[in-house]
């Protein structure tokens, strides 16, 4: 392991005035937007806390690269194995034995409701206190923000694979057309769903919800639309780090590349796969299947991916060539 050369030295002793805070506790930095002299002063890595949003089905595997990032005391070049797993996320685990210093540095925004409710915020669960499926905390600097983004229908066809299961099996039986068929379908029921974020907008909702009672129709309002786009692209162009989860690999080599911290034993593993139990059947082209999805309607979600797209190229172009 690379980390196992890297050892406890420079990590052991980081104080907390390395990261600390440059806007106060009792400061409002809403939507990124009111922080002129904080942002002007930020260095990589930001001030704590931090925030991982974590849309589903972008990448659970990235939360053990974000938990040597923001924690790297915590880090054991002679953990055994045991040990690696409890301070690792897996299966459906979050991380069980990280520092309570190191829990202190990361916070979310509210975690969406389940079933009827979903529009109401809940609690988040103390075992995903990092890597929960979160909204943005608005009470936070864009540039304490890290964020994980896939291309869209992946995304969509990911998330439906993950969830329902008997489903899984049917689809990977049919020819693209009739796949890309179902998702429009599917996309367009959920666009007039009262209650769910629609499944083309999920990236694009942890920006924003909630607001209130039921969802943003941004599909039913091109300038509501554009907005909130808009401004969810310039909190991607502020924001501390970007990651995309079809560049899982370079994602983490640019974090690396700007600062040094030990890589977690577990950092290229993916360790939730949705398809490991469907590798020999998955023929998906999901390249064909999104071009037939696009003829017919529109993905709010690919917008706020392109912004992303473009952000990483620039960031690896700039901090991390060796990376690509």
């Amino acid at each position: 392991l690379v980390s196992s050369l890297l050892g406890l030295g420079p990590y052991a002793n980081r104080k907390k005035s390395f990261f600390s805070r440059i806007v106060g506790p009792g400061d409002e930095v809403s939507n990124g937007s009111t922080k002129a002299a904080a942002a002007a002063s930020v260095v990589f890595p930001p001030p704590y806390p931090w925030q991982f949003i974590h849309p589903e089905k972008t990448g659970t595997s990235f939360v053990n690269t974000m938990y040597m990032l923001g924690c790297p005391e915590d880090y054991r070049a002679n953990w055994t194995k045991a040990e690696v797993y409890r301070h690792a996320v897996h299966a459906q685990n979050g991380i069980a034995e990280a520092s309570s210093e190191c829990k202190q540095r990361w916070v979310h925004g509210g975690r969406h409701g389940a079933g009827h409710d979903w529009d109401k915020t809940r609690p988040v669960r103390p075992e995903w206190w990092l890597g929960e499926h979160a909204y943005r905390n608005k009470a936070l600097a864009d540039e304490q923000l890290f964020m994980v983004f896939r291309e869209p229908v992946d995304r969509i066809i990911s998330q439906l694979l993950f969830q329902k299961r008997n489903l899984a099996k049917r689809l990977v039986t049919l020819p693209d057309s009739e796949i890309a068929e179902y998702l429009i379908n599917r996309i367009k029921r959920q666009m007039y769903d009262s209650v769910k974020p629609d499944l083309g907008q999920h990236m694009t909702s942890f920006f924003f919800q909630p607001a209130g009672p039921g969802k943003i129709k941004w599909h039913n309002d091109s300038g509501a639309l554009q907005s909130m786009t808009e401004r969810a692209c310039q909190v991607v162009q502020n924001m501390a780090w970007v990651g995309l989860t079809g560049a899982f690999n370079q994602s983490n080599c640019l974090l690396h590349a700007r600062v040094d911290f030990p890589r977690h034993p577990f950092e290229l593993i993916n360790m939730r796969p949705t398809k490991q139990k469907l590798q020999k059947d998955y023929t998906m082209n999901i390249t064909l299947i999104g071009i037939l999805i696009r003829n017919k309607i529109t993905i709010t979600d690919d917008v706020i991916y392109d912004c992303a797209q473009q952000r990483f190229l620039r960031d690896l172009k700039q901090w991390a060539p060796h990376c690509l």
